[in-house]
């Protein structure tokens, strides 16, 4: 049933589109002056979140036993894929083509349509105090309104760019945990969660070009008396889609 192996690696470029929307978030301190005395890039990693959550408090527990006053470094983010889904909402006729031309062969280049799938992710944001979360979440709650199109270059040999939808789900949850006391363990999470609306596509099929064809007409039901033959070919025949060409027809 299935044929030869392909891999376009459209998920993994969802996932790392995701990534990349994050990963230039800036924590910015102000004086009363207006002057800016602390840019804390914040760092990104790909991660569950109990995966996550443990680092953060093995790290953080390790530090105050080595030094009551130093603890873990925050803010910090993560994010991570939760699922996929097939939207058949948005699936379109699927025979219908996609073509192209491909650079290599000069062949017709051929895909049916993709299948729509929604894919889900989780993004946290991890700080000590309710300041700096709130400074996090209003420089990314304004991107969704309530979706962000992110363009995606999916399947180069097709020259397929795909905006690629992403919505924010409207509830955004914040957890304030406190562990070992007020002063010594306190981390607060805040929580995204997007869905990204993408495809999944289908192999592609490398098609020779059809570059000539003749129809020919009979008299009599039995072909035996030709009555006329029309002929249709590229001139030059080794031209290729991009290539100055002419269409010559022949009637005899």
């Amino acid at each position: 049933m299935l044929g030869s192996p392909y891999y376009f690696s459209t998920i993994r470029k969802t996932v790392v589109g995701i990534g990349a929307m994050f990963n230039n978030l800036h924590l910015v301190d102000y004086d009363a002056a207006g002057t800016s005395v602390r840019d804390v890039k914040v760092p990104l990693a790909y991660a569950t979140r109990q995966a996550y959550w443990s680092k953060l408090r093995e790290e953080n527990r390790g530090k105050i036993h080595a030094a009551a006053t130093t603890q873990v470094s925050l803010p910090r983010m993560s994010f991570s894929m939760t699922g996929l889904s097939r939207d058949d909402t948005r699936q379109k006729n699927a025979l219908n083509t996609r073509s192209g031309t491909s650079t290599t062969t000069n062949n017709l280049l051929k895909q049916l349509q993709p299948v729509p799938y929604d894919i889900g992710f989780e993004v946290k944001v991890y700080v000590k105090d309710t300041e700096d979360g709130l400074k996090l979440i209003e420089q990314i709650l304004p991107t969704f309104t309530p979706s962000y199109n992110m363009s995606i270059i999916m399947i180069p040999e097709m020259n397929l760019i795909e905006d690629v939808q992403v919505e924010l789900d409207p509830g955004v949850d914040m957890d304030d945990s406190y562990e070992e006391g007020f002063d010594k363990d306190r981390i607060i999470t805040w929580t995204l969660n997007l869905t990204a609306k993408t495809h999944v596509y289908q192999p592609i099929a490398d098609v020779s070009v059809i570059k000539s064809a003749t129809a020919t007409t009979y008299n009599q039901p039995d072909l035996t008396s030709q009555l006329e033959s029309i002929g249709v070919a590229v001139v030059p025949n080794t031209a290729s889609i991009t290539d100055p060409h002419t269409i010559q027809t022949t009637i005899s």
